[in-house]
């Protein structure tokens, strides 16, 4: 966990064979100053293919034209919130929705919520790793890590 704290690009590459400059993720926070700071501490890993957007509808616009590896996703969101984009991105798995180039692709969800049962229903709407806010460096670089892996 030490290690975690201090996490570089190599000790990505080393820990999980990760190269973290090849990974494309979508970040997807509506609040401006936690969103430059998600991004920052990713840049700070070594993370160089960060695409951020503001909303589930911008994140909705993304997700048709790249295709990223990751999605990190508020929960809280204005209009569709973060579990609503992540059951409309598992949806399109069986439906064949042109939105979404890859409907599989690993969520990380960003809550303040942590009752068993907002977490029990996020899993079931296909969320695959969870952070409650507030979080460390080393606590959102390790449920990245984990999704990715």
């Amino acid at each position: 966990m030490g290690l975690m704290s201090n996490l570089t690009y190599q000790t990505l590459r080393a820990q999980r064979k990760i190269n973290p400059a090849t990974v494309n993720i979508l970040v997807v926070e509506d609040h401006d100053a936690s969103r430059r700071m998600i991004l920052e501490l990713l840049r700070g890993a070594g993370f160089t293919r960060l695409l951020p957007a503001r909303s589930a509808e911008e994140a909705i616009g993304f997700l048709t034209s790249h295709n990223p590896d990751l999605i990190v996703l508020d929960w809280e969101l204005p209009g569709m919130s973060g579990v609503e984009l992540v059951l409309a991105l598992r949806r399109a798995a069986v439906e064949n929705d042109p939105r979404f180039l890859n409907p599989r692709l690993p969520v990380l969800m960003l809550t303040g919520r942590q009752k068993s049962q907002d977490v029990t229903h996020a899993r079931n709407c296909g969320v695959d790793e969870f952070v409650i806010k507030p979080f460390s460096t080393a606590g959102l670089l390790k449920a990245v890590l984990a999704a990715l892996t």
